[in-house]
């Protein structure tokens, strides 16, 4: 499809849509797609998505005594949390070592449930 042109005072080749029209089109488009959010709101989405049930995997890269390191990200402790193992036995922050590899779940912003798997 040929995008129709014109020619300018300086016969110059110019879109007759314009860098106006194409900008406008895509403000269109994303509105059609959803309103525009802010970081904090998108921040808010993925948080969403991550705290709606679907676990978290890495290895512990550092044990704090209220956060956790995970993959070189760093996670605030749920003052709830629950810690327990691949079989189910309860365990402690006191218990969680640099180099074990977890599953862990999100709630309101904090890790909430810790499953240790077996050293990677």
């Amino acid at each position: 499809m040929d995008i129709p042109t014109k020619r300018d005072k300086h016969q110059t080749r110019t879109h007759s849509w314009g860098s106006w029209g194409l900008a406008g089109g895509l403000v269109v488009l994303l509105g059609m797609a959803g309103p525009v959010l802010s970081g904090s709101q998108v921040w808010a989405q993925v948080m969403d998505k991550v705290e709606s049930g679907f676990p978290t995997e890495g290895q512990i890269t550092s044990v704090g005594p209220t956060s956790i390191e995970v993959e070189n990200r760093l996670y605030r402790l749920h003052q709830k949390l629950n810690i327990t193992s691949e079989g189910g036995q309860p365990l402690g922050v006191q218990d969680l070592q640099i180099g074990h590899g977890v599953q862990f779940w999100l709630k309101e912003g904090a890790v909430a449930k810790i499953i240790v798997r077996n050293p990677r």
